[in-house]
């Protein structure tokens, strides 16, 4: 998958199943494309934190027939800067999953075998959540000169790529952490007000790119960035 966490929008959103019952990963899979989400397949819970590291769902599904490695790949979806905010689906066949999945971080549960209103009911609601989540995640080319702040430490200079109302992916020779803390600071193209935000280190890959998901910033910057978004929108 691409690393870009922050992609252009998509007519499609995309979900990660995990689960080991193939007959069971299918039969999901032809309801998800009913409704244009597509899928990528984990097989092995231990693979599963390689995959939340190195993508980003906008939907989850876990299979709890897996025992508690279901319930710990969920708490690490919750974990994930990339992937905490995804919705997840907990496929369950007792009462004890259930609840399970719901002190792991799942959204929804879902009981098995799989009923076919039930289902398409519930990835209904499930993909109305990701298309609302999907928005702050669309970006818009954005090629400025910017800066990255740690306390008590010099300011690190790098190249915004493009930007969203969720986060910014930059370019950097300087190496960011996972999950470390950064302040950034750059002005949209043509403007003169700064846009400062708190950060975490999303993901990083190996030509330097950086995915930061904005934590805080003020009403001004926020409400600023939302309109020079929509302009550059509406302009394409």
């Amino acid at each position: 998958m691409d690393t870009d966490n922050f992609s252009e929008l998509r007519e499609s959103s995309n979900c990660l199943l995990l689960g080991t019952d193939l007959t069971l990963i299918q039969e999901l899979r032809s309801y998800m494309q009913g409704l244009q989400i597509s899928s990528a397949i984990c097989l092995d819970p231990i693979a599963f934190p390689r995959m939340l590291n190195h993508g980003r769902y906008e939907g989850i599904v876990v299979d709890c027939h897996l025992g508690d490695d279901a319930f710990v790949a969920i708490e690490n979806a919750r974990l994930s800067p990339s992937n905490r905010r995804s919705v997840i689906l907990a496929i369950t066949g007792s009462g004890e999953h259930v609840k399970k999945a719901f002190l792991a971080g799942a959204n929804f549960t879902l009981d098995a075998p799989l009923s076919p209103d039930s289902v398409q009911q519930l990835l209904k609601a499930a993909h109305q959540i990701m298309q609302n989540e999907r928005r702050k995640y669309t970006r818009r080319a954005c090629c400025v000169s910017a800066s990255l702040e740690r306390p008590a430490q010099p300011p690190c200079h790098c190249q915004t790529l493009n930007v969203a109302e969720g986060g910014i992916c930059v370019l950097t020779d300087h190496p960011q952490p996972l999950n470390d803390n950064v302040t950034i600071s750059f002005h949209l193209p043509g403007d003169s007000i700064e846009i400062r935000a708190d950060c975490q280190v999303c993901w990083r890959d190996e030509q330097g790119r950086v995915g930061l998901e904005f934590l805080f910033m003020t009403m001004q910057c926020k409400e600023h960035l939302q309109k020079w978004l929509q302009r550059t929108g509406a302009a394409d």
